[in-house]
């Protein structure tokens, strides 16, 4: 116990001092006085100390407090498990050096393990071997404190050992894996595990069979044709096409080979699928060798491949070495046709094959059901690539546009007569021929131009059309023209007109014999038809009508007439002032592309009508689902909606 300072002795004395009852100091003598300082100097002072705790080489090591001082505190923390009195510590616990204090530090224990996968197709199997290795620990050292955290730190770390052999043959065959198990770099594994998967079982995959195979040895494509959707063309380049002799080999049939069945690791079956045998199929002009192994022409000509069953056919080609004029008269040929000369005034030229002009066509025809061919110039002239499909390719839209109307109409009477206004004592005076006249007149204004542009192409057509058509035709321009509509006696008279409209729309759409292009330098006051693309490759075109099913291309300008396509046009100029109309109508799916247009150009896209004012460069007009016809040009330093 420390001593009191004198300044500390004297003030408590003096508070100590006994006072009269008066409040003075008691009249003790000063010796009295001055050895009961003496004597409180001597007695010790009283101190607090607070408690304290520490973990040293793995013991923990209490002190109580002095006088008022705190009691020492302890804290467990991660893999620490505290327990003061046989009640675990969560927080923070008070200990004293009476305190029954037990620590239990956790163990990470080693662990070993195995896993398989087998593949998707249950050809492979892989075993991975998982080591995770634990870890020994002790209490750490914390110096004297009064509170401490008790922690743990790693003294050494315990490796597991390996899975044995017999526990993956286990696994495997637990797994069901008992094909192509194979243990060899298993084996180095479970030695020196690296933890990557490794191969422990390998089925058999099968030897799929082989379908029969057709070997065609001529190009099957046409060298002669429209404009190419890729890239461009050189035309000039494009009349070689490939002729055959008789006993030239033009396609080999291989038999079909059959396979080997495989087998998964888990002993399943794969099978190797059954062969597919095709045959080979022969027309005209070819005969089949070898037990009908070898396609042999039997025919000088062009050897073509058609149809779905993919029949070869040899054409036949007839050359004419000049011109087609009076002296050779029309020309009708099964087969190609190539014509060294000119095809003159009046002259036909109709062949079931393709149809090549080395010189040019002045006010003739040309009906091809192939494609159609013209290295010089085209003068007022009927040009019909594709057969009976170019007339169809013109006329379906307008018939579809006619069902649409004579739909229009017959909702329209069902509505009226289901009307309490409609008086039907009229209706049985007048018939339904009169009420149908009414609504041509007031609704549908256009029925009666529709069924006149039929009748046109019927009479324009160079193909022999079915009875059918040209009846069909001729009884909608009787009905619907004029006082026509009064003599139809009843709506199942119109419904009959409707079902015969659905079959011939029906006839047209099946009767399509694929696409048929036309080509030539330069074409001038003519009709040009095509199931395919037009392609005008020198001087343009001008006042020339087109119907194509695909493309258009024109190299150079396009003044005049109208251009009605399937799909894309491609001009350089287009239209030439205006005095002169020039029209063009594609589908929604279309695209104008021009490096110039002039005035009085009509672009209709997707039924949306354009037309140009002024010279416009660098001119695009197509159609957005969302924004509608779109006209993108230079001029307008962008892009604008019509």
């Amino acid at each position: 116990m420390g001593k009191k300072s004198i300044e500390e002795i004297i003030i408590e004395a003096l508070e100590s001092t006994p006072r009269s009852g008066n409040g003075s100091p008691s009249n003790g003598s000063p010796s009295q006085n001055l050895a009961s300082l003496e004597k409180e100097m001597e007695r010790p002072r009283k101190i607090n100390s607070d408690g304290t705790i520490k973990v040293q080489d793995g013991r923990i090591i209490i002190k109580n407090p002095v006088g008022y001082g705190k009691y020492p505190t302890i804290s467990p923390s991660m893999g620490i498990n505290v327990f003061v009195n046989g009640k675990p510590v969560k927080d923070r616990e008070i200990v004293t050096e009476e305190t029954r204090l037990e620590v239990i530090i956790e163990q990470d224990e080693p662990h070993s393990g195995l896993d398989i996968l087998v593949s998707e197709d249950e050809l492979e199997a892989y075993c991975t071997i998982k080591l995770t290795p634990g870890k020994l620990y002790r209490l750490s050292n914390k110096n004297e404190s009064n509170h401490i955290v008790i922690q743990r730190e790693v003294i050494e770390a315990v490796f597991p050992a390996a899975p044995g052999l017999a526990d993956v043959k286990k696994r495997l065959l637990d797994m069901g894996i008992q094909y192509g198990v194979v243990l060899d770099q298993l084996e180095n594994e479970l030695k020196y595990p690296t933890g990557q998967p490794v191969l422990v079982a390998k089925g058999i995959p099968p030897i799929p069979s082989q379908d029969s195979i057709v070997d065609y040895l001529f190009e099957m494509g046409d060298n002669a044709g429209g404009p190419s959707t890729i890239g461009r063309i050189d035309y000039l380049d494009r009349m070689n096409f490939q002729s055959v002799e008789v006993g030239t080999v033009l396609a080999v049939k291989h038999p079909p080979v059959p396979g080997k069945d495989g087998l998964t690791v888990k002993g399943k079956e794969i099978p190797a699928g059954q062969t597919k045998d095709s045959s080979l199929n022969v027309g005209k002009g070819v005969i089949l060798v070898d037990g009908g192994q070898k396609a042999v022409a039997a025919a000088s000509g062009r050897p073509v491949l058609t149809g779905a069953g993919r029949v070869i056919n040899v054409i036949p080609l007839l050359t004419i070495p000049g011109d087609v004029d009076i002296s050779t008269g029309h020309v009708k040929f099964n087969g190609d046709v190539l014509i060294q000369g000119n095809v003159m005034e009046g002259l036909l030229v109709y062949a079931t094959g393709r149809v090549t002009v080395l010189g040019s066509v002045y006010s003739a025809a040309i009906v091809s059901n192939s494609n159609i061919y013209i290295k010089n110039n085209v003068v007022n002239s009927k040009l019909h690539a594709g057969g009976i499909a170019a007339f169809f390719n013109r006329v379906l839209p307008v018939l579809r546009q006619l069902r649409n109307y004579l739909n229009g109409i017959d909702s329209a009477v069902k509505q009226l007569k289901n009307n309490k206004m409609f008086l039907m004592q009229d209706l049985h005076i007048k018939g339904d021929g009169n009420l149908i006249k009414l609504l041509i007149d007031a609704k549908f204004k256009e029925v009666p131009k529709i069924v006149e542009i039929l009748g046109e192409y019927t009479k324009s057509s160079v193909y022999t059309l079915d009875p059918l058509i040209t009846q069909f035709i001729s009884l909608v321009q009787m009905k619907f023209k004029g006082a026509g509509p009064l003599t139809i006696t009843s709506m199942i008279e119109l419904d009959q007109i409707r079902q015969r409209l659905d079959e011939i729309i029906q006839h047209g759409e099946e009767g399509d014999s694929g696409p048929a292009d036309v080509s030539m330098g330069y074409v001038q006051s003519s009709v040009v038809e095509a199931t395919g693309s037009v392609g005008v490759f020198r001087k343009g075109s001008y006042q020339t009508d087109i119907y194509a099913g695909k493309d258009v291309e024109i190299s150079g300008v396009c003044r005049g007439g109208d251009i009605n396509a399937g799909g894309n046009v491609k001009v350089s100029d287009l239209g030439s002032g205006a005095l002169v109309l020039t029209r063009i109508k594609l589908n929604e799916l279309g695209r104008v592309t021009a490096s110039r247009v002039f005035p009085n150009v009509h672009i209709s896209v997707g039924g949306k009508v354009f037309k140009t004012d002024y010279v416009v460069q660098n001119f695009k007009c197509y159609w957005n689902p969302n924004k509608g016809l779109i006209i993108d040009n230079s001029n307008l330093g962008g892009i604008a909606n019509a």
